[in-house]
């Protein structure tokens, strides 16, 4: 198998990320596209970090049982740098008793 690259490959990176995404709210494709490929290019993240970000929101989302109206549409995720949010304190925050759930993702 050929190593991905980012500058050729972003197609399949995009649709990794919109997978993972909570299917609740994966709504504006193609300004999500966009959002997506801006984020890539001037260097703020990383596609995987991006998917690995998406999977753990979407963890989050799914653990707290999180009303579809709350879940933040994706486009307005990437414009504001959600893939770094740390979801794990948020979880142990509002809810301790999930913790591990998060932290299988990062292990």
């Amino acid at each position: 198998m050929k190593e991905l690259n980012w500058e050729t490959d972003l197609e399949w990176f995009f649709l990794r990320f919109w997978e993972a995404y909570p299917k609740e709210r994966r709504m504006e494709k193609l300004k999500t596209r966009a959002e997506f490929e801006r984020v890539i290019k001037k260097r703020l993240a990383t596609p995987e970090q991006l998917i690995e970000g998406a999977e753990r929101y979407a963890d989050y989302c799914r653990a707290t049982d999180r009303d579809p109206h709350w879940i933040v549409y994706p486009a307005r995720w990437l414009k504001y740098g959600r893939w770094s949010d740390d979801y794990r304190a948020e979880l142990d925050r509002t809810h301790p008793a999930l913790r591990g759930i998060a932290e299988a993702r990062t292990h």
